[in-house]
Order: structure tokens, then sequence, then C-alpha cells
């Protein structure tokens, strides 16, 4: 139980221990001397520990070198992460094992397999890209689907404003327009958002870096009533 997870965190030395609460705020451990978050966000900042209570779950999708996975994993989430890269899930599968870390890392392809159960936070973190413009938009609907009542939603994503959409290479894949995942998360509340310029790590053949323009999100699903 969380309250178990409290006591056992403060017993191993844990004193500042945030605790977020998806679906509705309870009284019942304030006796412990947690202290409560009003979103994931302000409970990630300068937390010893984050105890996420109802649903502690996490689904990250095409993970890489699961910088997001393990940080959460670290704060006692139990992640589960995905990637097509065979290489990239072993290494994680051998750190989790050593780790004894709350990390399942598995194979999948998200558009193959899709997401089941649902989580308290779903992280999509510069993918959308590598999916046609109809594969992108359906995972974006199934994602806030499967976000339980409070939980969150991270999304990061290269827009039409940038150098990788205007090399006209992939144009058929998901590239939206600047602002446009805003508009798409505007009933629910935006905890973070910015568009912002960054090299994309890819360089023109006279060694001038490419830029995009990319969305970053971090949107909260409203509480069930």
């Amino acid at each position: 139980t969380s309250v178990g997870l409290i006591a056992r965190l403060k017993k191993s030395g844990f004193n500042n221990i945030f605790v977020y609460d998806p679906v509705v705020k309870s009284d019942s451990i304030g006796h412990l001397g947690v202290k409560y978050a009003d979103n994931i966000k302000q409970a990630f900042s300068g937390a010893d520990a984050v105890v996420v209570m109802n649903n502690n779950s996490v689904f990250d999708i095409g993970c890489g070198r699961a910088f997001n996975s393990i940080t959460l994993a670290k704060r006692n989430f139990h992640v589960t992460c995905i990637d097509i890269s065979s290489f990239t899930i072993g290494v994680l599968q051998e750190f989790a094992r050593k780790t004894n870390l709350p990390l399942c890392a598995k194979r999948a392809d998200i558009v193959e397999e899709g997401i089941t159960g649902d989580y308290a936070i779903i992280i999509c973190a510069f993918v959308l890209h590598h999916l046609t413009h109809k594969q992108g938009a359906a995972l974006i609907e199934t994602m806030r689907a499967h976000i339980v009542p409070g939980g969150v939603n991270l999304v990061t994503v290269h827009t039409t404003n940038g150098h990788f959409f205007q090399s006209g290479v992939a144009d058929e894949n998901y590239y939206p327009r600047p602002w446009y995942i805003l508009e798409l998360y505007r009933d629910w509340k935006i905890l973070y958002y910015e568009e912002q310029i960054a090299d994309a790590g890819t360089f023109f053949d006279d060694g001038s870096p490419m830029q995009n323009q990319n969305s970053y999100l971090l949107a909260q699903k409203p509480a069930a009533p």
C-alpha cells in the first residue's frame, strides 16, 4: 500500500517525501509527515522521493536511452518502457536486473503493440515523427484514453517549422504545426508548454546544424467527477 511504502521510505532515511494523488487527495496520510503536491511537476521539484497514490504506473513509448524511465523508476514509479531497438532494450533489462529498479523494458513497436491498461503517466518524447500522420494522430488519442483521471501525458514533438520536415524526406510523417499539440489538449490542465527552436543533432553537408522548432507539452487529464 501507499502508506506502507511511505513508512519504508521514511525508515530508509527519506525525509522530503512528496505525495501526488492522481484521483483525489486524502487526509489519511497527513500524520506521516509527507507533503502533498498539486501536480507531477511540483512533486519532482526538490523531492527525495515521490509516491503516487492509487496508480503509480508509467508507460514510456520509444524510450531510447530511457532517461525519463530511469528517473521515474528511481522515484518508486513502476515503469514499462518500450523501444524497437533490441540492443537498447537488452541494455535496459540488464540495468534493471542489476539495480532492482521497478523497470520493465520490452522490445515492441507501438503501432503494432498499442497500449493495454491505464497509466498515471504516459511519455512520448520525439517519437511521433517516426510515424505516419494517421498513426501519430491515432497514438495521441490512444494515450489520452489510457491515462487515469488526474494522470499526466508528456509529449514532445518536432513541428513543421524545422529542417526535418522542410527537407521533404518524410513529408508523410507526423509533423504538427507549431502550437497544434497544445490545441489537442485544450480540455486538459496544461502544467507546462513551450515552443523552442533547438539543434537536431544532425548536420547539413557543409557542417551547419539542422534545427527544428519543437513542442513540449505536459498536460493533466481532468479528475473523475
